[in-house]
């Protein structure tokens, strides 16, 4: 049984083709993943399912009579609800941590984070019952509890899912089915997203080593090919050197064996032909984006400090009575639910916002680099190309290369970045801050529009940069992979602790190297503090912390008899 079928879709935009007969079936209770690279149409798929896009050529065909469909959009913000809001919507508001959304006042509306409005969307879509959820980038700026509470309804949901997005723990948690999107067409995999990174690198493999055999077997009938029209024409001119010495008897030998020859040659350059007809496509080599996100190590180990903050709107604190610090060449997630403040207290470290009350100190040598979640462009009204004339040939050749790699067309440099789309401003901005070599980087959902691709390369770079990294990211993947700390913005304080607590407790040979290797670098920094500051208690106590715990593990892998 079926709920839907895209049969030969195909779709342009300027005499571009971005679907090229797309076709797939879709089950009453299937649960895709739909990936691909930035721009090989996910979005112009979706809308055509949903109808708000009109195929050139083929159809969308429904199974089902009056069939319900939820769509949440990409980067499209949700309408601010009236004051009659259906119950179900507010259970569900509620549900996602949006607590009283009937009381908000304007001003609140005003200041609504993308996290909070896009759980707006999904309370308004799940309010509808659909039979069919299309999701463009639903985690795209949820915090851990909309995340959690998103899985849970999607493996609770009864109907059919289908869903755009390159946050890889997501997929996994909630697709059986994965379709790569490439070149305008499908390609089905019978599984989630680890499923599909296993079985592609299976597919690549075996299909290179297909290509290479017959490569290797093209080069050898090739050379078969030309030796026996040498032995042909050898044959050829012995038969008309017995023609002048008379001898009949060996110019027909020598004719017979040319024209045997030359049919073997033909033979083989038909089985030639064949094999090139048949023949398997050549591995595309997959892109990889090295970027050098090197800082120089400068004096002095702070580099940021806050005391006795407190930051709020109107009569809503976000936070208050917090205090922190950050040490260079350290790589922070900062975290906490949907609209508690993590944007602001990047705005206040960039010197967009202040403080209401506290003391913020950043250091004077630090060259920090900002990549917003808004839509904030650094030169709206200027061109790409003209953005990047400010810098040197060699770092402009660098740029350059960088967008190309990231699907970003060098005709796009000759338009005004007000008329990109999200997606191209945003991975214009990436590459703009990276130019400027920031020893403090500040990024707020950096993976937003970026394919897994992308995001992977992404990941290698910032394990390799040697700054200071503070990182508002909900793509658990490269948190957990990059961040050993965490800022913690909860029940109005912002807290500094290890992200993974259970690190210090669980034992295991792993977990004692990680101690131990931090025992190090705090014994370290506790000889360069004095013993009257607040950094220095605090040193020493995740010192005396980790200490028990080693001694722990150690008498646990020992104990006494």
């Amino acid at each position: 049984m079926l709920l839907l079928s895209c049969r030969q879709i195909k779709k342009s935009f300027n005499h571009k083709p971005v679907l090229k007969g797309t076709s797939f079936d879709l089950g009453p209770t299937d649960r895709v993943g739909l990936i691909g690279d930035n721009g090989s149409g996910k979005t112009t798929l979706a809308e055509v399912i949903v109808g708000e896009q009109t195929p050139d050529q083929g159809r969308v065909v429904f199974h089902s009579k009056n069939l319900k469909i939820g769509y949440l959009p990409q980067g499209r913000e949700e309408n601010i609800p009236g004051r009659d809001l259906p119950r179900g919507f507010l259970a569900t508001s509620k549900k996602l941590g949006l607590e009283k959304v009937y009381r908000w006042e304007e001003e609140r509306w005003e200041h609504a984070s993308g996290g909070e409005r896009t759980k707006l969307a999904l309370a308004r879509i799940w309010n509808q019952n659909p039979d069919l959820l299309v999701l463009d980038e639903p985690t795209n700026h949820l915090d851990e509890q909309g995340i959690t509470w998103l899985i849970e309804q999607l493996n609770n949901f009864q109907g059919a899912l289908l869903t755009i997005s390159h946050d890889r723990f997501f997929l996994d948690q909630v697709t059986e089915k994965t379709l790569e999107l490439k070149v305008g067409k499908v390609t089905i995999f019978p599984g989630n997203h680890s499923f599909y990174q296993e079985e592609k690198a299976h597919r690549e493999k075996t299909q290179r080593r297909a290509f290479e055999k017959e490569k290797r077997e093209h080069k050898k009938l090739r050379s078969e090919i030309t030796q026996t029209k040498n032995w042909a024409k050898n044959g050829h001119e012995k038969s008309r050197e017995k023609a002048r010495e008379n001898k009949k008897g060996g110019k027909e030998f020598f004719r017979a064996r040319a024209a045997k020859k030359e049919r073997q040659a033909q033979s083989k350059i038909k089985r030639l032909e064949k094999l090139s007809q048949s023949a398997t496509p050549r591995p595309e080599k997959e892109l990889e984006l090295n970027i050098d996100l090197a800082a120089p190590m400068k004096r002095g180990r702070r580099i940021l400090v806050l005391q006795e903050g407190k930051k709020g709107y109107g009569k809503r604190a976000l936070f208050r009575s917090s205090s922190f610090y950050l040490l260079r060449g350290e790589k922070i997630a900062l975290r906490g639910p949907n609209g508690c403040g993590k944007s602001s207290l990047l705005r206040i470290i960039t010197g967009e916002d202040f403080l209401d009350r506290g003391q913020f100190w950043l250091s004077p040598s630090a060259n920090f680099g900002f990549l917003p979640q808004e839509e904030k462009l650094p030169l709206p009204r200027e061109t790409g190309t003209e953005i990047l004339s400010n810098f040197s040939r060699e770092k402009k050749e660098w740029v350059l290369t960088l967008l190309s790699r990231m699907g970003f067309a060098a005709e796009l440099l000759d338009k005004s970045l007000c008329n990109l789309s999200y997606g191209e401003r945003r991975r214009f901005q990436l590459c703009h801050l990276l130019l400027k070599e920031p020893d403090l980087l500040l990024l707020d959902e950096p993976t937003t529009h970026l394919d897994l691709n992308l995001r992977e390369g992404l990941e290698r770079a910032l394990k390799a940069y040697r700054g200071t990294l503070v990182m508002v990211c909900h793509d658990r993947y490269l948190v957990d992979s990059l961040c050993p700390t965490q800022l913690l913005i909860e029940k109005q304080k912002i807290t500094k602790k290890p992200l993974k607590k259970e690190q210090v407790s669980t034992p295991g040979e792993e977990n004692l190297m990680l101690i131990e290797t931090r025992i190090s670098q705090i014994l370290g920094e506790l000889g360069q503090t004095g013993p009257h500051s607040y950094e220095y208690h605090d040193l020493d106590q995740e010192f005396k912390k980790l200490v028990q715990a080693r001694n722990k593990i150690k008498a646990g892998k020992n104990p006494r008899p």
